[in-house]
């Protein structure tokens, strides 16, 4: 399926609401969710189930998705390493910083 690029000023929720969209992967809900019952979580116990994923992989589901173009990564294929070891360092930074003894830079999931 190919990618459509939203030119209608419409948000994703009026999108999603209006039947334009079937689904959404994205770190906010859409506002419809809290008025249409039609619209809901594909996985309503998504907590249990990253905990359970978790205790079994020992492996916190993804969140987020980097995608790097193809006619991109045909010219200039270091381009994914050169991503992958940016991702690396830029966690090593936010470990360092979140675990400073004199607060936590973070709230923790429990």
């Amino acid at each position: 399926m190919p990618i459509e690029q939203n030119t209608s000023k419409k948000s994703m929720s009026d999108l999603i609401e209006e039947r334009v969209v079937d689904a959404t992967l994205g770190t906010s809900l859409p506002e419809a969710i809290r008025t249409n019952p039609d619209i809901a979580r594909l996985f309503p116990n998504y907590v249990e189930l990253e905990k359970e994923f978790y205790k079994r992989t020992r492996i916190y589901p993804i969140m987020h998705l980097v995608a790097i173009r193809k006619d991109i990564y045909e010219k200039y294929p270091f381009v994914a390493s050169s991503l992958y070891h940016a991702f690396c360092r830029s966690k090593e930074i936010a470990l360092e910083k979140m675990f400073n003894l004199r607060a936590l830079r973070y709230m923790r999931r429990s």
